[in-house]
């Protein structure tokens, strides 16, 4: 288009992640993708590597080191958020994901989904996140609500799940301000935080 970058692919595989690494990379930081040209003395050429809008189908999406598949997406970009339609096996909605304004931490998530799936074959990639070493401070802030959650071929029924990371005294914390799971046996409603320091874990739960 006229100024910025559209992308239309039909792909067997489209690793995002790679793509966000190379464009870093030639971009620089977000501090110099800012910086006036002239103040830089470097050609600024971060709008014609991050596209602005983006349509994608793919037999495989990575993304965040997730794995999605048969995936059919549009995107678009507006200052520091991404709006995204999606469908594939494992997700189907609305997200938007607002990056970090400091290009630190990352940033928050919000999702409106028909469904969400967590499949039994992701159980070693869930555990290796949950023990890695500050694993609090890995997962962004969330704003999620699933009419359909699925966890390891258990059908839960509706998620609502409100979290946020926080720096506190005693290291980082992943405050979960809202868990909500409700189907036809019956319903769970719980707060907590998970801290994370010198690679020990905290869990602390409150549900009815």
């Amino acid at each position: 288009p006229d100024s910025g970058v559209m992308i239309n692919v039909n792909v067997k595989s489209l690793n995002v992640d790679q793509w966000i690494a190379v464009s870093n990379s030639i971009a620089g930081p977000k501090g110099a993708r800012d910086a006036p040209a002239a103040a830089t003395g470097a050609l600024n050429l971060s709008s014609y590597i991050m596209p602005d809008v983006m349509a994608a189908r793919a037999n495989e999406l990575i993304i965040g080191d997730r794995k999605l598949a048969e995936v059919v997406v549009g995107a678009s970009r507006q200052d520091e958020t991404w709006q995204a339609s999606i469908d594939s096996r494992q997700v189907s909605g609305h997200v938007t994901w607002a990056e970090s304004p400091t290009g630190q931490g990352l940033g928050k998530v919000t999702a409106r989904l028909a469904s969400l799936i967590i499949p039994q074959s992701a159980a070693a990639e869930v555990k290796n996140l949950l023990e890695t070493d500050n694993a609090a401070a890995s997962i962004p802030g969330l704003d999620i609500v699933a009419e359909r959650f699925e966890l390891f071929n258990m059908q839960l029924g509706r998620l609502e799940l409100l979290a946020s990371n926080a720096q506190a005294l005693a290291g980082r914390e992943w405050r979960v301000n809202k868990l909500t799971l409700s189907n036809n046996d019956g319903k769970l409603n719980g707060t907590g935080k998970w801290l994370t320091k010198d690679g020990k874990s905290n869990t602390s739960l409150n549900f009815t």
